[in-house]
């Protein structure tokens, strides 16, 4: 049996559809993107707020803004205020993604990431995956559709490379098709365990690699994405 649910009541997904624009509580409406892409348009308060994010639960995202934007909105324009609005002009220059730890000492122990691992069966058929030391960090290589991609990752720092995922001559929705710039770095646990991460800079997706006890675990995060083991 369905049960009607009263427009304003239930999650923003159960507020309906319709002219490519999703509704949602509290008299507004949105565009919904991948992994967070919102821009939530309200009416009565003339406001609109766009918001860029790789999040996988979009209703936690959407809460945030409905428990602390929300019941900012006043009637009145807000009043000047010249040192807060330095403060975030200030925070927003320097928002960053910190890279991954990493320390020449730990790459002096080639053993930890010069060897290559063959993937268990997933989703986005990749294949396997190869790390390799060099002076300031590795190169990884990944096996997939698209066939062997080699990329360059950096102890403490980002480095640019790229890699191909997909290779159908379509755009299937949440497809990655053709080739994408990539930012990696990887580092050394106390432990010892290895981890790589590298984004692809033009979407909200990334790989992410752990060696630890000799296995590999990581994921490809995106839309359809999948989780990455070891043979």
């Amino acid at each position: 049996t369905i049960q009607a649910q009263t427009i304003g009541s239930g999650s923003d997904w159960s507020q309906g559809y319709g002219f490519q624009f999703w509704r949602c509580r509290h008299g507004a409406y949105r565009a919904d993107g991948a992994g967070g892409q919102y821009t939530i348009v309200f009416p009565d308060a003339d406001a609109v707020v766009s918001i860029h994010a790789g999040l996988g639960d979009m209703q936690k995202e959407l809460n945030l803004v409905w428990d602390h934007l929300l019941p900012a909105f006043q009637d009145a324009p807000l009043p000047e205020y010249p040192s807060a609005q330095a403060a975030l002009k200030d925070r927003l220059a320097k928002l960053a993604i910190k890279p991954l730890n990493g320390s020449k000492s730990a790459a002096a122990n080639p053993e930890k990431i010069d060897r290559t691992f063959e993937l268990k069966d997933n989703s986005r058929a990749f294949k396997s995956v190869r790390f390799e030391s060099a002076p300031n960090g590795c190169f990884c290589t990944v096996v997939s559709r698209a066939g062997e991609q080699k990329f360059p990752a950096s102890f403490g720092a980002w480095t640019e490379g790229s890699i191909k995922i997909d290779t159908e001559n379509y755009e299937a929705l949440w497809s990655y098709i053709g080739e994408h710039k990539t930012m990696a770095s990887c580092g050394f646990d106390k432990d010892g365990s290895f981890h790589l991460r590298a984004y692809l800079t033009g979407t909200t997706a990334y790989l992410g690699f752990t060696v630890r006890d000799g296995k590999l675990t990581g994921e490809f995060w995106a839309m359809n994405g999948c989780e990455l083991e070891s043979k």
